[in-house]
């Protein structure tokens, strides 16, 4: 009896918990009961990262960004700081294709050594080829020298090339004026006011165009002559030489021909002269027709018409306009390689 309360005292009642322990009597075979072998996974914790400082600006920063700013804004509004930055920092057009080419060491290499073709050399070759190219003259007076004249022959090939492109478009645009006035005159329709000071300012533009090109051309007529008997060329003649030729034969014709028919009006120099600068506009136009010329050279036929204006009178002036210089101007467009630049003047229609 007293063991069954003492069983009784054991035992436990099971828990009204949803989940209740579980209670096991002690078993002699074992000897670790006292332990406690329970064992339980506790989660890891992650590792505190160190965060790093951001890359964005602080408000010390921006406002140090911003006085920096502004005293750049105000350096800026000088001319000459102004110019400064432009020179220092921003190449122009016409230096940017100089100095996109290869370095000076390649130049000199390809001038010294045109059949090497290998650039991968030893130490000692290198050596060699330096030895043999000799020290550069960096900094010297020659060598500056050379280099502003290079730099200078370079500007000036890409002025010219830029005012030929300019007055390409130019000259397209005139020809399709020509083109409308021609349209118009064949279905008897007036000319605008607005055609005639398109068609004006078309033409002053060329005019301008051609007073920059004269000084660039006559440098290459010049470098043109030197060339010429090195390609087994016969050098061209200036407009010069052919207008002062063509003067003399006409003088030479017009005494020759006076002493024998008109002696009467052989006294009176000036008709002479006049007949004089008419016969040298005829042999001009002939020595013209006769070999292909550049636009460049039909100058002298404009120089001996202003001669020839100069020496009339204001009541002749228009005659001569109308009877030599338009017929003149069509002979220059159909031996010149420019096209019909003339097909229109300003005596054609009124204005």
């Amino acid at each position: 009896m007293a063991d069954d309360l003492e069983s009784s005292t054991d035992y436990k009642s099971p828990s009204r918990q949803r989940n209740p322990t579980r209670i096991r009597k002690k078993n002699t075979k074992f000897y670790n009961e006292d332990e406690d072998t329970s064992f339980s996974l506790r989660p890891r914790a992650p590792k505190k990262r160190e965060r790093k400082p951001g890359l964005g600006l602080t408000v010390h920063d921006k406002k140090m960004a911003q006085a920096i700013g502004v005293r750049l804004r105000n350096l800026l509004k000088l001319p000459k700081a102004h110019k400064w930055v432009c020179y220092e920092w921003f190449y122009s057009n016409l230096d940017i294709p100089l100095f996109l080419m290869e370095n000076d060491f390649s130049i000199c290499m390809k001038e010294s050594f045109p059949q090497l073709k290998m650039k991968k050399l030893r130490r000692v070759e290198w050596c060699k080829i330096r030895r043999l190219m000799g020290k550069p003259r960096r900094c010297s007076p020659a060598f500056f020298e050379e280099e502003r004249g290079a730099l200078e022959a370079r500007r000036t090939k890409i002025r010219l090339s830029k005012i030929l492109s300019l007055k390409k478009d130019w000259i397209n645009q005139l020809k399709n004026l020509n083109t409308e006035a021609e349209k118009a005159k064949s279905f008897q329709q007036p000319i605008s006011r607005d055609f005639q000071k398109k068609y004006a300012t078309t033409v002053l533009e060329l005019e301008q165009l051609n007073k920059q090109l004269s000084d660039c051309l006559g440098g290459v007529q010049n470098y043109c002559k030197e060339l010429a008997p090195d390609m087994g060329m016969t050098p061209l003649d200036e407009p010069s030489q052919i207008k002062t030729s063509c003067d003399e034969e006409a003088a030479e014709i017009v005494n020759r021909i006076s002493g024998m028919f008109h002696k009467r009006t052989s006294k009176n120099h000036r008709v002479i002269d006049l007949i004089s600068s008419l016969t040298s506009l005829m042999l001009q136009v002939r020595t013209f027709s006769e070999r292909e010329f550049n636009s460049f050279e039909f100058k002298c036929l404009q120089d001996t018409l202003k001669e020839i204006k100069d020496k009339l009178d204001g009541n002749s002036i228009n005659a001569f306009q109308n009877n030599v210089e338009i017929h003149i101007n069509h002979i220059q467009s159909g031996l010149s390689q420019m096209g019909n630049l003339h097909a229109f003047s300003s005596s054609t229609y009124k204005v």
